[in-house]
């Protein structure tokens, strides 16, 4: 299976502007099959130095091989050192662009002959694991777009990424035999089988190492530690290596492509400089460094948890840096840290204009205002600086939380357009991995098609427990969403004054319980008994920090004393009315309601009681739906008749014509 490479292009332009193009990256990365889309593009051959026969050949005669026609293209030149030497004097005659293209799984720097021979005449390019955008098959550049159209990116719809399938991308990594592999088993080989591959290689063709197991050890121990402080004094103690051994093999770990250091990044140059962080090179392997499994991960066991955190942070910063990598020109990354000890995972900055991205990694599905204090004061340093500050996590949708400052789910990363060469075996897997969400929304007439769930998952589960905190058993209910058309938050969710005091104040909710189901707030309010021995309706409304709102009223055998002129179902669309115009009107300038019956046939009690209170309508029956059609609500322009719609769409569920329902108070056209 082939993956379109993004860095193709931007190699292509470089062996057009540069005598010599190295291609440098870790083992099995990919550098090999650039190089053969190279040759065919070019028509030449390849020198292939990792089979032992044309080693020996080029060993025998290295000035033959290097004065080819151009492009001469060598596949792992460290295996014969010295031929750098062969390919300066090369360069002494003819030193015009397109001269040489070179791989290496260790860089030029680690060269044994002369790593200054070629000094002025050559690009180095890292080729990194696959993106997951390469992996699905996708367009765009996620870090051009956050410099570019930032507003874009807000509004961009919500995520279909599940838990189950983020661990599963961060665990599995990009390099491509490892993406391939569908059974964990022979994924988990393989990564050992790419360590110990890759210490050999170093060991063979870089430095002599006695002592393996220590460099192994080292590996190890810097795993444990990706995305925190590099500490080679602590990381030798722990291994029991001498510090000054410890200095080398953690170079050569870097020289191999297998460890990161992040500088850190400064508003200004003065002061002085942070100690950098360490990460490994690809998500995956810090995995199987440090025994990660998805089992271990969804234990809840709060060290593998800190492990997935950490590792997850090392799974953004890749993505990251690959399409960093595929735009014009250098950037510059790093993190930022002040002496008060206020921090920001990633910062990026654009060196053509100054302009600063700011990057905050959070495991969770919710945003807290502690998730970016760092942005904040970052974004008051930096000034006119500051293009955005992100707070990239695993909730459901993009939004804005302040000034420049925005929540963005992490599969933002790689959700550009798809490409016309389709998606990859491995994206349906992920797409399959958990449930998705689905939403469909007609934008244009400002409804929900019939059979589409507006609600996105967290609110769906956090739905169907309010339901079972209600009480009601196998009774029947009817349920209502409110969706607004536009992302919102709501920043003071939780406190008094906020969404939660709202809930709490609400006249219609009173003798409900107030209290949080998973993200979200909610009351519940259990059916009790009237004063004539019969059940009274239960219900639940719950809100969503992201503006969605689910209500659910239950079924009773007959209304509450003095119901006869208006029906409890009417009183109460009336009610959620009112109180998601409370909520959503400083928020969202249009939303949709979306109404669904559910169990309509078997509920005990019946909705038939409420239906014989009804002026107007249709004698009492018995229920005779069974989950009917969703149904979607157009915004209207008064509450009166919004919450005649909603009426009117449940008794339409019985037969009962919208024009045999009491009209509104103010004049409505039905």
């Amino acid at each position: 299976m082939m993956y379109p490479r993004r860095i193709l292009d931007v190699v292509h332009r470089l062996i057009a502007t540069q005598p010599v193009v190295i291609l440098e990256g870790p083992r099995t990365v990919g550098k090999s099959t650039l190089l053969r889309e190279i040759a065919t593009a070019s028509q030449v051959g390849i020198v292939d130095l990792d089979e032992p026969d044309i080693r020996h050949q080029v060993e025998a005669d290295p000035q033959g091989y290097v004065s080819r026609p151009r492009p001469v293209l060598i596949d792992e030149y460290p295996k014969i050192p010295r031929l750098i030497q062969h390919i300066k004097a090369q360069l002494n005659v003819d030193g015009s662009p397109g001269r040489f293209v070179l791989t290496g799984s260790a860089s030029l720097e680690a060269n044994k002959s002369d790593p200054g021979a070629l000094v002025g005449r050559y690009t180095d390019v890292l080729i990194l694991p696959l993106s997951q955008a390469e992996i699905d098959g996708r367009e765009g550049n996620f870090m051009e777009q956050a410099f570019g159209d930032i507003g874009a990116l807000r509004s961009s719809g919500p995520s279909v990424t599940t838990r189950g399938s983020y661990i599963e991308r961060v665990l599995t990594g990009g390099f491509p035999l490892l993406v391939r592999s569908l059974d964990p088993a022979d994924r988990y080989q393989r990564f050992a089988n790419y360590i110990d591959q890759s210490i050999n290689y170093g060991m063979a063709n870089l430095y002599e190492i006695r002592e393996r197991e220590y460099l192994q050890r080292l590996l190890h121990r810097y795993a444990a530690q990706t995305g925190q402080l590099l500490n080679i004094r602590g990381a030798a103690r722990d291994v029991e290596l001498k510090w000054g051994t410890a200095e080398n093999y953690t170079r050569l770990l870097e020289l191999l492509f297998l460890i990161h250091r992040l500088p850190a990044w400064k508003t200004t140059d003065r002061g002085p400089v942070s100690r950098p962080k360490i990460y490994v090179v690809d998500s995956g392997v810090g995995g199987r460094l440090v025994r990660l499994t998805p089992e271990r991960v969804t234990s809840g066991e709060p060290l593998f948890l800190t492990q997935y955190g950490h590792l997850l942070e090392t799974f953004v910063l890749g993505e990251v840096r690959k399409m960093l990598s595929w735009l014009d020109g250098p950037s510059v990354i790093g993190y930022w840290r002040n002496r008060r000890g206020d921090e920001v995972d990633l910062v990026v900055e654009r060196p053509d204009d100054d302009t600063v991205i700011g990057i905050e990694i959070k495991a969770g599905s919710r945003v807290t205002a502690d998730d970016w204090k760092g942005l904040r004061i970052l974004r008051d340093e930096v000034g006119s600086r500051f293009r955005a500050g992100l707070v990239m996590y695993t909730g459901d949708m993009p939004y804005r939380l302040d000034d420049h400052i925005y929540a963005i789910p992490i599969d933002k990363l790689w959700g550009g357009a798809p490409r016309q060469t389709g998606r990859s075996r491995a994206a349906d897997r992920w797409q399959q991995t958990g449930e998705t969400t689905k939403r469909d929304k007609d934008t244009s007439g400002r409804l929900l098609t019939a059979d589409g769930d507006p609600l996105p998952q967290t609110v769906r589960s956090a739905t169907q427990e309010m339901i079972d905190r209600i009480g009601i058993g196998e009774a029947s209910y009817w349920e209502v969403a409110v969706v607004p058309s536009e992302n919102v938050h709501f920043g003071d969710f939780y406190t008094r004054d906020g969404v939660a005091g709202a809930l709490y104040d609400f006249d219609a909710w009173s003798g409900g319980k107030t209290e949080p189901i998973g993200q979200c707030i909610s009351v519940v309010h259990q059916p009790r008994r009237s004063l004539m021995g019969h059940d009274v309706a239960g219900f639940g409304a719950l809100v969503h920090p992201l503006g969605t709102m689910t209500f659910i009223i239950t079924a009773a055998e007959t209304p509450p004393y003095g119901y006869s002129e208006r029906t409890l179902l009417t009183e109460w669309a009336e009610d959620l009315v009112r109180f998601a115009r409370l909520i959503l009107s400083p928020h969202a300038t249009s939303w949709t309601y979306w109404s669904a019956g559910r169990s309509l046939r078997n509920g005990q009690p019946k909705f038939s009681g409420i239906l014989g209170y009804t002026p107007g309508a249709a004698p009492t029956r018995e229920a005779v739906v069974n989950d009917p059609p969703h149904k979607g609500i157009p915004l209207d322009e008064t509450p009166e008749s919004e919450a005649f719609h909603l009426t009117a769409t449940f008794y339409e569920w019985f037969g009962i014509p919208a024009g045999d329902l009491p009209q509104p108070n103010k004049s409505t056209h039905v």
